[in-house]
């Protein structure tokens, strides 16, 4: 007997005593899952006592079925080690997730500020943990090697093992790599692609600090018009900044020579595949200390500003564990101690209102950081993402209690160098953590 249990978070389909040849689900059961409006779906192994592979395999064959259809996330739940093994053993490749308990599963999806423990000796697997987490508001302490565990487990809502292993399917395929934004591009650059294309998120890239940006397309099919109007507008958008533009994977001979030209002559750069793009050191020089153009606090900005400054020192104090002592705001550029040895991050947030967080740790704090996170203190950039994303989904949520819609774009890092802003006009806050200095900066 299968049943259906649906919340805001989940849809837990619990399977039958045994998994069979028999194994289907009724169209009632399916279309509920259909118009949920939860985050995962999830199919749980907590009534099975046995298990065949046909039984699995049109288990899976229907898990990703849902997956597609609803474009949620998906994975398997309530499982022993045996079951563990046996889909492993089977699955060679998962595009699902594995999650030990309907539990540990909630922890990834809603945003309820804990702390946890995860105990995953893999680096890759434990690091997309770890930043999923903490985008749902998590602080999360990921040793390196979990055979030296030494905290109190009673500190900890919950503990993570190797026996969930987290899949996360990207709908949005953006993301960083060797300081570029890429896009990457399933068809064409069409009009059906420009029509999705959210210009608010690309101008909230470039005032987080981006200045390269790539457009890995897959299909080398005729480059049209409305491709070429479309990456002329954005580099437009850019050009004050200092933003360059790249295409990967056109070939020449697919774009109209006036065409090529009109876009080489903005500086736009054309490669035949994205590693050429990230291997191309001669052809681009941009100044990491190309200045922002002037942002200011705008008067909707100014009424939020105490409550955004509230939120991340809270945020400090959750990940801290300590007393955080700031001064009074103060209405000013970006100014930080120089003699500091400084690591920066910064979001950029668009939607009703936007607006730039900048958030700046002196290298001790920043040690301190990653040796609470990792038991290390060499992890800097994963430690500063993680504690920017307990902020942002912190601050998301503040939003969102308004009826407010607020994105975050991927943040920008500033590693071992100050972020360079001497233009704007923002709030800026300093504050301790047992004498050791860093900063918060809101701007528009």
């Amino acid at each position: 007997m299968i049943s259906v249990v649906i919340d805001e978070i989940l849809s837990i389909c619990y399977l039958p005593e045994n998994l069979d040849i028999n194994f289907s689900i009724s169209q009632d059961d399916a279309q509920k899952i259909y118009i949920s409006k939860t985050k995962c779906i999830l199919f749980s192994f907590k009534n099975t006592k046995n298990i065949n592979l046909i039984g699995l395999e049109q288990a899976v064959r229907f898990l990703e079925f849902l997956g597609k259809k609803t474009q949620k996330q998906i994975g398997f739940c309530e499982y022993d080690k045996d079951v563990f093994n046996f889909i492993l053993k089977n699955r060679k490749i998962l595009n699902f997730s594995l999650f030990q308990s309907e539990k540990i599963a909630r922890l990834f999806f809603e945003n309820l500020a804990k702390r946890v423990a995860v105990l995953e000796p893999k680096k890759e697997l434990r690091d997309e943990i770890f930043l999923t987490l903490s985008s749902r508001q998590k602080c999360v302490y990921a040793p390196k090697n979990p055979k030296n565990f030494n905290k109190n487990i009673e500190n900890f809502s919950d503990t993570i093992t190797p026996l969930t292993i987290l899949n996360t399917q990207k709908f949005d395929e953006i993301y960083e790599r060797d300081t570029a934004v890429i896009y990457s591009v399933k068809g064409l650059i069409d009009s059906d692609f420009v029509a999705s294309f959210s210009y608010k998120h690309y101008t909230a890239l470039i005032h987080a600090g981006f200045r390269f940006f790539a457009f890995d397309v897959e299909c080398s099919g005729a480059f049209g018009l409305s491709a070429a109007k479309f990456l002329s507008k954005i580099s437009s958008i850019g050009r004050e900044y200092g933003v360059l533009i790249s295409v990967c994977g056109v070939k020449k001979l697919n774009i109209s020579a006036k065409i090529y030209k009109i876009l080489t002559d903005l500086h736009i750069f054309f490669y035949p595949s994205l590693d050429a793009f990230l291997n191309d050191d001669s052809v681009v020089y941009v100044d990491e200390k190309v200045d922002f153009s002037p942002k200011h606090i705008t008067k909707q900005l100014g009424l939020f500003v105490p409550k955004i400054i509230k939120e991340s020192v809270n945020s400090l104090d959750f990940v801290f564990n300590k007393e955080v002592f700031y001064e009074q705001i103060k209405v000013s550029n970006y100014e930080i101690n120089q003699d500091l040895e400084i690591s920066s991050g910064v979001l950029s947030f668009y939607g009703d209102i936007d607006f730039r967080l900048v958030l700046s740790l002196d290298k001790a704090l920043l040690d301190e950081l990653s040796k609470g996170f990792f038991d290390d203190e060499s992890e800097h950039m994963l430690s500063l993402y993680g504690l920017l994303n307990i902020i942002s989904s912190k601050i998301t949520a503040l939003f969102a209690s308004k009826n407010l819609n607020l994105e975050v774009a991927m943040p920008k890092f500033y590693l071992g160098e100050n972020y360079f802003d001497t233009t704007s006009v923002g709030a800026l806050v300093d504050f301790f953590i047992d004498e050791k200095a860093g900063a918060i900066f809101v701007s528009s």
